[in-house]
């Protein structure tokens, strides 16, 4: 795919994504053209009455779970992997999601069979649809309990979400299931860690509520049960209390379309018409494919966009540059259907009142996308009076640039086909002001688009993949406290609040970053009586945490308390360590800090008091110099939670993470360089702002 630039030419980049089964996300779109329409019931009725062929590629077991008597539960696999039930079991012929199910009571029943289960590090999906009002519970397991990363359970845990343990790692979800309604889970795994297990809940990619990594070798010692892990002890054993109906395994990582699939009509295949799951084509199945009868989702979709893109090398997680090496913001399109779409002559825009703003290269016939293909826009605003021989802009890289960028207060965004009255896609539910709709307003680096129909924010951003992970649909708002951090001679109660219902509050006060899994619950007020930084975030299942809430506290001692000076003060505390004095290695040490400003009526600045350091974070010091007189310069950054740099604004100075205390002996005014620095910069120049 080659555009003729001026001298140059460019390879178009296209983000392909091959070897992925297609969905729409409309049960009753059989054939893939994401509309559910008269071709979807011809397709139906060339299976009519007949054992339709829903071969499910890489299925090892399958218990439907539909007998009515007896011990034997059948595997319809075709791997002959039947089941014993044992214990406190009773059979459910109807009262499952798809015909029967079993009902486990809690204290003695389970399932078992001679299957091993997938071993070693090999790729897997585990799926059943579960009822439960009771926690903890095992739905399916196998391995050795007593080898560190042996055993392979996924069950309900305390807390009444998913989970799957390894030994030695698990991962949580979030979702609680102990609501005692049908909820399909499914857990799929590719990869060597628990880092590579995937959680859905009702067809769903679930968020992580927590995880401990840990390298999987699932060993083959016990076989697979149902309803429990371990037998013997002492290991206490988590019988299931509840209903389990149409239990899988496959040794093989289902892509999440397929898990929505099964989540929605047992099957993985998009084009098995049995959507009732009842081994036939009938009049029942019509019935299912009507509820969605004319519903259509678009074949191209802005699949997902970055407003405020704050990539720069190295590169993190989801970041990316565009081929001038700037962090442009983007937008990304995808190929929905199961059909070759040509998108030539489209247009993108973020004008509602302006549908052909920018127009994708016509007549190019290098613009069709193939199922399943991303394509990559960067929006940076490069125009065709800026770049006339190069129109519609395309990087050294090939990536095409908008004449438009995007606004991260929010804004209408849509695509529109080659006639410039169609809209394909657009983003423009949002009411923001006005009269103006679009979508919501963004984050750095924090990406939003399409989700099984809906619409999230995802962390980290998914360019050119699929949005699997961290998707969310808000945020938890950033956690408040009724003492602000500054210069103390008393202990402090510092309450923190959060202005999102139902959210929890960790919190650390040795300058480590908060999170589910690490830090202290809040639960009342804090007794802050040394010096120290306190950092809380707050959390809520289905939102991003919020942003950190950094207050430094500082205690001085008693006879400092009076001192004013007619210059602003800044307090450098390094928690008892000496500032090491080395040319060669320079390193940095942890401190804490705080600036105080003078005060407007007075004129002078106090040792005591709120600190007026704007956008706080974590300090670290070194000696940047050392001088004949006995000073020194310092040099002083500041970082966030994760320790990355953050950006702050001391005594009203533009926002930067690295700063110089300077001490210059020869300029007793404090008015030499300032009078050079402020000059140079009047005349054009870039010169150091101070204080």
């Amino acid at each position: 795919m080659k555009f003729r630039a001026p001298t140059v030419c460019f390879v178009l980049s296209l983000l392909l994504l091959s070897g992925i089964s297609e969905s729409c996300f409309l049960v009753g779109d059989l054939n893939g053209d994401c509309r559910v329409d008269l071709n979807d019931l011809v397709l139906m009725a060339s299976q009519w009455l007949e054992s339709p062929s829903c071969s499910e590629a890489g299925c090892v077991a399958h218990w439907r779970l539909d007998e009515s008597r007896g011990s034997a539960a059948a595997d319809s696999s075709g791997w002959a992997r039947h089941g014993t039930v044992v214990g406190g079991v009773g059979w459910n012929p109807t009262g499952g999601v798809f015909g029967g199910a079993i009902q486990f009571d809690g204290v003695s029943g389970y399932l078992w069979s001679s299957y091993q289960g997938v071993t070693g590090s090999h790729p897997r999906t585990c799926t059943a649809w579960i009822k439960t009002g009771q926690s903890p519970g095992e739905i399916m397991s196998w391995g050795n309990r007593d080898v560190a990363g042996g055993r392979w359970v996924v069950g309900v845990d305390e807390t009444g979400v998913l989970r799957v343990d390894t030994g030695g790692g698990f991962v949580i979800g979030t979702t609680v299931l102990t609501d005692d309604r049908w909820r399909h889970i499914a857990v799929t795994f590719d990869g060597s860690t628990t880092d590579d297990i995937i959680l859905y809940v009702d067809g769903k990619i679930e968020t992580i509520g927590g995880i401990v990594p840990h390298a999987i070798n699932t060993q083959a010692w016990a076989t697979t049960k149902l309803g429990v892990f371990q037998l013997a002890l002492p290991a206490p054993s988590h019988f299931f209390d509840g209903l389990i109906d149409d239990a899988r395994i496959y040794n093989r990582a289902l892509h999440l379309k397929e898990v929505w699939n099964l989540a929605t009509t047992a099957s993985t295949l998009y084009d098995c018409a049995d959507l009732n799951a009842d081994q036939t084509v009938t009049l029942s199945d019509v019935a299912v494919l009507s509820e969605n009868w004319g519903a259509e989702t678009p074949q191209i979709l802005i699949n997902e966009f970055l407003a405020s893109n704050q990539s720069r090398s190295p590169l993190g997680p989801g970041q990316i540059l565009d081929g001038n090496f700037d962090a442009s913001d983007w937008i990304e399109l995808y190929n929905n259907s199961r059909f070759s779409v040509d998108i030539s002559g489209w247009y993108l825009t973020d004008d509602a009142d302006n549908p052909t703003q920018w127009q994708f290269p016509a007549d190019s016939g290098e613009l069709t996308l193939e199922p399943g293909d991303y394509l990559l826009v960067f929006a940076s605003g490069k125009t065709q009076a800026e770049n006339p021989g190069n129109y519609p802009y395309i990087d050294p890289a090939g990536y095409l640039h908008t004449n438009f960028s995007l606004s991260k207060d929010g804004e209408y965004l849509g695509l529109f086909a080659a006639d410039g009255i169609t809209p394909i896609h657009v983003y423009d539910t949002i009411a923001l002001g006005g009269g103006v709709y679009g979508y919501p307003p963004q984050k750095d680096d924090i990406s939003y688009g399409h989700y099984y129909g809906q619409t999230r924010y995802f962390s980290p951003p998914t360019p050119g993949a699929d949005n699997v992970t961290g998707a969310f649909t808000g945020f938890v708002q950033r956690p408040d406290v009724n003492i602000k951090g500054g210069g103390y001679v008393n202990p402090v109660e510092v309450t923190v609040t959060c202005d999102t219902p139902g959210a929890s509050i960790r919190y650390t006060t040795d300058g480590t970053a908060p999170c589910l899994l690490a830090g202290q619950d809040y639960t009342g007020p804090i007794t802050i009586d040394n010096s120290m930084t306190l950092i809380a975030k707050a959390f809520k299942p289905g939102l991003h945490p919020s942003d950190a809430r950094i207050e430094t506290y500082i205690f001085v001692e008693p006879d400092l308390a009076t001192f004013s000076s007619n210059l602003p003060i800044v307090i450098v505390d390094t928690l008892g360590q000496e500032i090491p004095y080395d040319k060669i290695n320079r390193p940095f040490i942890d401190c804490r800090v705080i600036m105080m400003d003078t005060d407007d009526q007075s004129g002078r600045a106090s040792m005591v008091g709120l600190d007026h350091l704007k956008d706080k974070g974590i300090g670290k010091i070194r000696y940047r110099g050392q001088s004949t007189y006995g000073q020194g310069h310092y040099a002083l950054e500041f970082r966030d939670e994760y320790g990355r740099d953050q950006d702050v604004s001391p005594l009203g100075m533009p926002a930067e993470s690295d700063w110089i205390l300077s001490y210059d002996i020869l300029d007793y005014t404090l008015l030499k360089n300032e009078v050079a620095f402020k000059w140079f910069r009047d005349m054009g120049h870039y010169a150091p702002r101070q204080r």
